[in-house]
């Protein structure tokens, strides 16, 4: 499969192709000393495949700022 070079991406969730930047968005970590330790780019609840709740990367990592 070929992406759209900065226009598509994987979801990491659901592993489905995020059509549009509007469709998705990044979630991170930060470690102990604040610097980004891991990220994660998944569907918006409203462009999910799925749509459903359990879609959202929230369920599944939790964002520290």
């Amino acid at each position: 499969m070929k992406l759209k070079p900065l226009g598509q991406w994987i979801c990491d969730v659901c592993g489905e192709v995020i059509q549009s930047p509007k469709d998705g968005y990044v979630q991170w970590n930060r470690n102990l000393n604040q610097e980004i330790d891991d990220f994660v780019i998944v569907h918006h609840f409203s462009a999910s495949p799925k749509n459903t709740i359990e879609m959202d990367a929230i369920n599944m990592i939790q964002i520290q700022t």
